[in-house]
């Protein structure tokens, strides 16, 4: 039947165990002609509910739940990949400040952050084309400083460190960079005099 007009277009019979129809033609004289129906598996539906957990949807259909929803049974469900990119985790940040590996550390400065960023495509509105991002590992509490220059940088985090040592009363312990743009002699003989570590 056409679902618009409802006109007949063909009638014909289901092959057993063929999954096929034969349909019969107005012609005589015109042989049959055979369309595939295909059941509905789990895949389909998983995709058709916006990628369903399959067991579910195999508990709601064996129990009656899903009414109209007859799925083919199938010995192990395919892997989704859509599912699989989307269900992907990574290390939890630990909530608690215990000692040991991948552990928060015990106290605010004890590793702090660094990385340069730049220079940027647009500069800010006071001429700006490097970003100094700072995050103390204690509290996760970030500062972004901006830079006209690279050279701008060191200057810029002995600053840093300075107020914020005089502000806690504690010692920056560990630097932590990408030993791109900090990675200097000068860098690393100021880390000595203090007993900083880089």
């Amino acid at each position: 039947m056409d679902k618009s007009t409802g006109a007949l277009i063909a009638c014909g019979t289901l092959l057993p165990n063929k999954k096929l129809y034969s349909l019969n033609l107005h012609s005589a004289t015109a042989n049959h002609t055979f369309t595939i129906h295909k059941s509905p598996d789990l895949e389909t539906w998983h995709h058709h509910l916006g990628h369903a957990n399959y067991q579910s949807l195999w508990d709601m259909a064996k129990k009656g739940t899903l009414t109209g929803v007859p799925i083919v049974s199938t010995s192990r469900p395919p892997k989704c990949e859509s599912c699989v990119l989307g269900k992907q985790t990574k290390t939890q940040v630990p909530k608690k400040h215990e000692e040991g590996i991948g552990h928060k550390v015990m106290q605010k400065l004890e590793k702090v952050w660094v990385d340069l960023s730049g220079p940027h495509g647009v500069k800010s509105h006071t001429g700006n084309s490097y970003v100094m991002d700072i995050v103390n590992d204690y509290t996760s509490f970030p500062w972004s400083i901006l830079l006209h220059n690279k050279d701008d940088l060191f200057p810029e985090l002995k600053a840093w460190e300075l107020a914020w040592e005089n502000e806690t009363g504690l010692k920056v312990e560990i630097y932590i960079t990408d030993k791109g743009e900090l990675k200097s002699h000068e860098m690393e003989a100021w880390l000595k005099t203090w007993g900083t570590e880089q």
